[in-house]
């Protein structure tokens, strides 16, 4: 796998209540042939079922960063929060 210290692409997911979604979601991602992403799953207080299954995942690819929110937020704040979050040197954001 082709991974670069600075990602040209930070692709964000929020998920709430949706770990069997959010599996398909992940490997749809990590499944490109472009490998210069980050990917940042921004967990809305949903499904403690949730965090298990991110975790599988990022064992297998440190591209793939867990952040849970503390409360509840919303759609836009978790991808607003995603944008802050990502890599400074991203060039791109995808949703």
């Amino acid at each position: 796998m082709n991974t670069t210290a600075s990602p040209t692409v930070s692709v964000i997911i929020s998920t709430y209540n949706r770990p069997h979604l959010l599996r398909r979601a992940i490997e749809s991602v990590l499944a490109q042939t472009y490998a210069a992403f980050e990917l940042l799953i921004i967990d809305d207080r949903g499904s403690p079922d949730t965090k298990p299954v991110v975790a599988e995942i990022i064992a297998r690819d440190p591209r793939v960063i867990y952040i849970p929110n503390d409360v509840r937020s919303g759609l836009m704040e978790n991808k607003n929060k995603g944008v802050r979050l990502s890599n400074v040197h991203s060039r791109y954001v995808a949703f």
